[in-house]
C-alpha cells in the first residue's frame, strides 16, 4: 500500500470521544456504535468554529502502543476552541511529521484494511501520538466519501497532543 510523507499544521478540533481498545476488536464496535451517534444525535450540528465539513476520526492517548487501550475523537476542525460544548471534547494537536494514505474502496472495509496495512508495516516508526481519519463526503449522499489516512511518525520534528 503506497503512502506519501506530510506535515500536519496545527489542527484544532472539537467532537465526541470515546475511550475504547484493540483488546478482542472492541475499538471496531465502538468506533461504529460512535459514528451511529455522531449521525443519530447531529453532532455535527452542535460544533462551533467549523473550519469546513471535513470529519476528523482521531486515535489518540494510546495505551501500550496498538495493544492496549486508547481514545477516538469524532469531530471537526474548529478555529477556536473558546466554546466547547457540553458532551464533547476539544482537542488541539500541534504541527508534527506523519505519513499519508488515500484510502480506496467500500467503506468501513476499506478503512479497516489500510489499518492492518499500517500496523504491519516496517517502513517508518509509528510515533504514537495521534492518528487520523478524513472523511470528507461530498455533495450527493449516494456518493461515498473520500477518505485520508494521517499516521504520526518519528522524525525530527515529533507531533504532540494537549487536551483543551
Amino acid at each position: 500500500m503506497q503512502h506519501q510523507p506530510a506535515q500536519t499544521d496545527l489542527l484544532m478540533v472539537i467532537g465526541v470521544n470515546i475511550d475504547t481498545s484493540f483488546a478482542g476488536q472492541q475499538d471496531q464496535q465502538d468506533i461504529q456504535k460512535l459514528w451511529e451517534h455522531w449521525f443519530s444525535a447531529q453532532v455535527s450540528q452542535q460544533i462551533p468554529n467549523r473550519v469546513d465539513e471535513k470529519i476528523y476520526n482521531i486515535y489518540h492517548n494510546y495505551q501500550e502502543r496498538d495493544q492496549g487501550n486508547y481514545s477516538v475523537l469524532l469531530g471537526h476542525s474548529v478555529s477556536s476552541l473558546d466554546q466547547i460544548p457540553d458532551g464533547l471534547s476539544g482537542l488541539i494537536f500541534q504541527p508534527g511529521r506523519q505519513v499519508h494514505y488515500q484510502v480506496n474502496g467500500p467503506l468501513p472495509d476499506a478503512v479497516i484494511s489500510t489499518w492492518q496495512n499500517i500496523r504491519q508495516s516496517q517502513d517508518y516508526r509509528r510515533a504514537y501520538i495521534a492518528d487520523y481519519d478524513v472523511y470528507q463526503f461530498a455533495n450527493d449522499p449516494k456518493q461515498a466519501p473520500v477518505v485520508n489516512t494521517y499516521v504520526s511518525v518519528l522524525g525530527e520534528q515529533n507531533h504532540h497532543r494537549a487536551q483543551a
